[in-house]
């Protein structure tokens, strides 16, 4: 329930919710966002998003309230300087939605493991969400018609509304990881 929440205020432009040309220039946006940003920003930026969600939510050992984490994203990309405050939020958008679905994306048994066997469970929970990100990416890319070009954004949202449909994966939750791992740069280092 609380995803859903997020969700709709975090990307007011979801599968059904606006027009496809929307929903497609949103992709696109986000997708430049993310790619304009350096290693160390990218980093830095799903440091605070986390720092602040845990901090202002009160969330260390549960999923934040997902309308705490829009405001807490909002005031931090609003202490951002005015030129960098779009892509902020653009680029903070795909953090809090996959920060809000990782214990939907990595099952508590796999936590479990991955604490047990890892000496840093953070890296041990990007790895696992980087494979499961590369999963759907290839999905994706086995897509009739797909391309890495102009029309990509609208590539992915065809395939993310299809999932959608079928209630396999939220639109959100699809375009969150398919973008974030798209983006990544080549020796990734964080995963929101």
């Amino acid at each position: 329930m609380r995803l859903a929440i997020a969700i709709a205020v975090l990307i007011p432009v979801a599968a059904g919710a606006a027009p496809v040309e929307h929903r497609d220039r949103y992709i696109g946006d986000v997708l430049g966002a993310l790619r304009s940003m350096t290693p160390a920003a990218r980093r830095d930026l799903a440091r605070d998003v986390r720092i602040a969600a845990r901090k202002q939510c009160r969330a260390d050992s549960t999923t934040p309230d997902a309308m705490c984490v829009v405001a807490a994203v909002r005031k931090l990309c609003a202490a951002r300087p005015e030129a960098a405050r779009r892509s902020c939020a653009l680029s903070a958008d795909v953090i809090a939605i996959n920060f809000l679905a990782e214990k939907e994306w990595v099952e508590r048994k796999t936590r479990v493991r991955i604490m047990n066997t890892s000496d840093d469970f953070q890296a041990g929970m990007r790895a696992e969400l980087r494979a499961r990100y590369a999963g759907l990416v290839a999905e994706l890319s086995m897509m009739r018609g797909f391309s890495t070009g102009a029309t990509m954004a609208g590539d992915i949202d065809r395939f993310c509304v299809a999932r959608a449909r079928r209630r396999v994966l939220t639109w959100s939750r699809c375009v969150g990881a398919i973008v974030w791992y798209i983006t990544e740069p080549a020796s990734p280092k964080e995963a929101p």
